[in-house]
């Protein structure tokens, strides 16, 4: 394997497992086996671009071609745009098991915007310092979704959890504060 193609598969090993997807959790998001991912992490394989784009794509990632001069603000922009912390791996498990059944509850029931948001909150909190308290809501939904059966009548609870896995995302991705605070305080300015 060249140099520059070790580069990149230690970079697409490294997202890998810092989404906490193992091999086989990754075959099956990028349409190849195991062992072929196996083979590519461990340098035995040289892979295609096809391959390449597959696996980087599986992993929520785009390989692009840019001016060489660009590079330097490319990788700032990148290092900067990481998120500090990431969810730890139980958090990820139960994200992933979440997932799961809000995709099985889109095959059943159809595509929804409450569904969809309740994806994107999903995905979001892959990469969010998620409280534990929050995991725990998130579990309470998932265990929701389970025990209920596919129907017209549980479109109030899909549309309930969506908006408290929303409420959970927006709190995380712009810092909101958990109390509520005043638009206005009653004491007077003296520099007015």
């Amino acid at each position: 394997m060249s140099y520059t193609t070790e580069e990149i598969v230690k970079a697409l090993r490294d997202a890998r497992e810092a989404s906490g997807l193992s091999q086989r959790a990754l075959s099956a998001k990028a349409g190849l086996s195991q062992s072929h991912i196996s083979q590519i992490e461990s340098g035995t394989l040289e892979p295609g671009l096809s391959k390449l784009v597959d696996i980087a794509r599986a992993l929520d990632l785009e390989l692009v071609l840019v001016p060489k001069k660009l590079v330097p603000a490319i990788h700032s922009l990148t290092t900067m745009a990481r998120p500090e912390r990431e969810s730890p791996s139980y958090a990820l498990a139960e994200i992933d098991r979440a997932e799961r059944l809000v995709k099985k509850l889109r095959s059943k029931a159809g595509s929804s915007a409450a569904i969809d948001r309740m994806l994107e909150a999903l995905q979001f909190f892959r990469h969010a310092p998620i409280k534990p308290a929050d995991l725990n809501i998130i579990s309470e939904g998932a265990d929701q979704l389970k025990r209920t059966p596919v129907s017209a009548d549980n479109a109030p609870l899909i549309q309930s959890l969506a908006y408290e896995w929303m409420m959970i995302r927006n709190r995380l991705a712009h810092g909101a504060s958990e109390e509520p605070r005043p638009a206005y305080s009653g004491e007077e300015d003296d520099d007015a």
